[in-house]
Order: structure tokens, then C-alpha cells, then sequence
């Protein structure tokens, strides 16, 4: 093939993937409680009440929303473009990393494919949260790293570097593939290691300082997230691995079997890795030393990512679900590898290898292009989160659009800020109840209860969070109260 034929399929999907996510979400990306950090500094700031980075998450994709808000453009109509695009570029240029690790036009053709019908990464993109910018900025650092060690020039060094600080200012857990890129470093290149370790250093703190500065000057703190120990239970860990498997595989070939799916992908890679490092030793023009650092940097990627995903659950953050959103990344890495580890040794093959392989990859793609498929009709149809379709035509938001100074508590304090726009509050806790009801009392107020959200999750029964309240109106979806009776 060409490289102007590969150049014309690398924007041919690009357009394909933003059409594709584009069109899926034509009710808008999905909404849920964490979009709330991400996009509210934005919508804030487009209000006229000033920028403010949430301690929850890292404040660069917000920042990012402002250079459209600042045109004008509504933060969920900005949002939902630039996922759009980030989904077709980023197919791309993983489609495109592939082959510069490879060499190889169908491995890349065969990535960008597999990126397109895989139902988690086109999920990845499909809510309004920071694992679209997250992938981009991964795939950046990998790539400028690459075209370092091809080179040898500096300034691809400090372009890795920086996307890395970048990737970190957008997800926390970035810091992995940061530290594995000084690992990589120690053993290559050794006559310039100081220097090197030194530019990819500087190269990654700047936006990680730039980040810290930002947050204390206009949030006065770094981070809401308190270290302590949160224990977690093997429950957690056998969803995670379900989560992991269940994205390329269905689900009925998965339960009860998570552990030996597990294994099996663990073994797959360690055997094949193990083979090529091996031939590389005793004959070493069959894999050049870029390349061999590309692996080592994937196999190190994914098992920092672990690491620190495990010590973040543990020490940090008790809420971190195991799921695909998280794994993803990781799931990214896992296709990059694959692909390219089997290119590797695709020549020594026999034949029968070969013909196994082809029928399971294209089963593996046919099965996920089809569940893929309903997943986005589903999206074209229901939306997700708070922007489902039954959210497009709700009463409970056209009814509380008509107090807009009126005081609202609610168990869906995200999805009415997205819809009635303004802040609202979360139901207190019960030691806080009383407090609540007075105020209501004394200044008004509404109580607003979705039904589809359990009041468990906020510790409260239905009958101590009404007593004293009066019923408003009950609606399809929510009933509202307002104010109470102190006796």
C-alpha cells in the first residue's frame, strides 16, 4: 500500500468515527454525576460566575471547554463535539502508532477497525467526562516517544514528556505512563541517560505545576481526596476482571470463567513477549531496538496502570469503580500490543497457527461489530444518563424551570443542574435533616425525589425524609415537596 493510500484511510476514518459518535449521540453525551466536576467550572464560567476547577478531578478538560464556551458555544454542545472528534482522532492515531511500531499497513487497518467496533472504546467517548482528551494525550506521549527513539532528536523527548504532565493534569492515573517512560529511559540510551531523564522530566512537570498552581489560586486547595486506608473486597476485584474480559468478549462466554479468561491473556502476552525478547538477544536485526522499547514501554504501561489504579483504590479514593471506563486505557494498550506482537511472529507461524488466529480475530470483530451496533442504536434512541430521551421531554424539569430562584434539594442534584440550569443541593444526611426542613421552612424550598434513584444511596428512608413535608406535585418521574410544618 501506498503511504498516500494509508494517508487517505487514516482521515477516511478519522471522519468515519466522528460521524459515527456524532450521529449515535444525537440527544447529546451521556450525562452522569462525575460530568458534573467536569463540565460545571465551564457552564459556571459561561454564567458570569467565574471559573472555579473542581478538588475532585484535574481541571484540564475543563480548561479546555472554556476556548468554546468563550465563543459562545454551550458547554454541552462544546463537549459533545469535541468528543466527537477526539473519538475519529484517536482511532487514527492509534491506527497510525500501530504502524510505526510495525511497519505493517494491515495491522494498522486492522487496529483502526477493531478501535471502531469495540463497543468500550466507542463509550469512552460517549459521555461527557475526560477519557476522550485522556486516550488522545496517551497516544500523543507514545507516539512523540517513539519518534524520539527513531531520531534521537530532543525535542520529541520533551513533547513526550509534556503530553504525559498533560495526560496527568486530565486524569490523576496518567502519572503511570510517566514513570514508566523514566524506566524505559535508565536502559536506553545510556552515554546521554542524565540528559534524557532530565528532558523528559521537565517536559512533564510543567503542566503538572501548571496544574497545582491553577487549582490553589482559583479553587485554594489541590485535591478533596484524603489519604487513608479503604479496604476492598474480592468482589471488587472479580467485577474488575469481568468488566476487563466482557469488553471484547460476550458476556455469556465470560461468567464464571472471569479468572481463566484472565490468565489466558496474561499467558498469551508473557509467552509471546518472553519469545521475542529472547530471539531478539541471539539475533538481533530481527527486532530493532525501537521497537523492542515500544514493547517495554507497553508491558510497563500496563502494569504501572495496575499498580497505581490498586493504590489509588486503596489509599485515595474508596469510589473508584473497576470498570470499563477506567480499564480502558489499559484495554487501548492491550489492542496496541496484541497487534503488534503478533506481526512480530507471524512469519515463523504454521500455517494452521495462522488460520486460528485469522478465524478468531474476525469472530472477535464480528461479535463485537454487532454489539457495538445495538449499543449505538440504543444511544440513537434512549440517550444515556441524565440525557436520556425521557430526560429531553421531562416534566419535573419544565415544572422547576418556573422557580428559578426557588431553593431545591434533590437525590439528582447533577442532572438538574444540567437541565434547569443552576446549582442546586444534595439531600443531607440524616444529622442534617432537620436543619434542611427549617431552612425550607423559613425561606421555602423544594424537595425534589426521582423516582429511579434509591434514597439508600444517600442513607435515608423515604418516611424521615417527608415527615413534615407536603407534598407539591407528583410527577411521572419525581415527586415534589415543599414547605414544611415545624411543630
Amino acid at each position: 500500500m501506498k503511504k498516500s493510500t494509508f494517508i487517505l484511510f487514516l482521515c477516511g476514518i478519522c471522519v468515519l468515527g466522528l460521524f459515527v459518535l456524532i450521529k449515535s449521540t444525537r440527544l447529546g453525551l451521556g450525562l452522569s454525576d462525575d460530568s458534573l466536576y467536569y463540565l460545571s467550572p465551564s457552564q459556571d464560567y459561561f454564567r458570569g460566575l467565574g471559573f472555579s476547577p473542581s478538588l475532585h478531578y484535574p481541571p484540564l478538560f475543563s480548561l479546555l471547554l472554556l476556548i468554546p464556551v468563550s465563543l459562545g458555544i454551550g458547554v454541552l454542545e462544546a463537549a459533545h463535539w469535541i468528543n466527537a472528534i477526539l473519538f475519529g482522532v484517536n482511532i487514527a492515531l492509534a491506527s497510525y502508532l500501530s504502524w510505526q511500531i510495525s511497519r505493517c499497513f494491515t495491522v494498522s487497518i486492522l487496529v483502526g477497525f477493531c478501535l471502531l467496533l469495540f463497543g468500550f472504546f466507542f463509550e469512552l467517548h460517549a459521555w461527557a467526562m475526560s477519557e476522550a482528551l485522556f486516550i488522545f494525550l496517551l497516544l500523543i506521549a507514545f507516539l512523540s516517544f517513539k519518534f524520539w527513539m527513531d531520531s534521537r532528536r530532543n525535542r520529541w523527548l520533551i513533547i513526550s514528556g509534556l503530553f504525559w504532565g498533560l495526560s496527568i493534569a486530565t486524569r490523576y492515573i496518567g502519572v503511570a505512563g510517566w514513570l514508566v517512560g523514566f524506566i524505559v529511559l535508565m536502559f536506553f540510551d545510556k552515554p546521554r541517560k542524565i540528559m534524557n531523564l532530565t528532558l523528559f522530566g521537565v517536559g512533564g512537570m510543567l503542566p503538572v505545576l501548571g496544574m497545582l498552581i491553577l487549582t490553589v489560586i482559583l479553587s485554594e486547595g489541590i485535591s478533596d481526596r484524603i489519604f487513608a486506608f479503604y479496604p476492598a473486597d474480592m468482589g471488587l476485584l472479580l467485577s474488575g476482571i469481568r468488566e476487563f474480559v466482557e469488553a471484547v468478549v460476550p458476556g455469556r462466554f465470560v461468567a464464571g470463567w472471569e479468572t481463566p479468561w484472565l490468565a489466558a491473556v496474561v499467558i498469551f502476552h508473557a509467552v509471546i513477549g518472553v519469545f521475542i525478547f529472547s530471539t531478539h538477544n541471539h539475533k538481533e536485526d530481527h527486532v530493532d531496538s525501537s521497537k523492542l522499547n515500544m514493547y517495554v514501554y507497553f508491558y510497563g504501561y500496563i502494569l504501572a496502570y495496575f499498580v497505581v489504579l490498586a493504590l489509588s483504590r486503596l489509599f485515595f479514593d474508596p469510589f473508584i469503580p473497576f470498570d470499563a471506563r477506567i480499564l480502558g486505557p489499559i484495554l487501548l494498550v492491550i489492542i496496541l500490543l496484541t497487534s503488534v506482537l503478533i506481526r512480530d511472529i507471524w512469519s515463523r507461524l504454521h500455517i494452521l497457527i495462522k488460520c486460528a488466529l485469522l478465524i478468531m480475530i474476525t469472530a472477535i470483530m464480528i461479535v463485537n461489530g454487532y454489539r457495538t451496533y445495538t449499543t449505538m442504536c440504543s444511544y440513537y434512541e434512549q440517550g444515556r444518563g441524565y440525557n436520556s430521551a425521557r430526560d429531553h421531554v421531562s416534566e419535573t424539569y419544565a415544572y422547576l424551570r418556573n422557580y428559578p430562584d426557588t431553593p431545591i434539594y434533590s437525590n439528582a442534584p447533577a442532572a438538574l443542574y444540567f437541565w434547569i440550569e443552576r446549582h442546586t443541593y444534595p439531600l443531607p444526611g440524616s444529622s442534617e435533616l432537620a436543619g434542611m426542613k427549617q431552612a425550607i421552612s423559613q425561606s421555602g424550598g423544594f424537595v425534589v425525589i426521582f423516582d429511579s434513584i434509591p434514597l439508600e444511596l444517600y442513607q435515608l428512608s423515604q418516611e424521615e425524609l417527608i415527615q413534615g413535608l407536603v407534598e407539591v406535585i407528583d410527577l411521572s418521574e419525581s415527586t415534589i415537596y415543599g414547605k414544611a410544618v415545624i411543630k
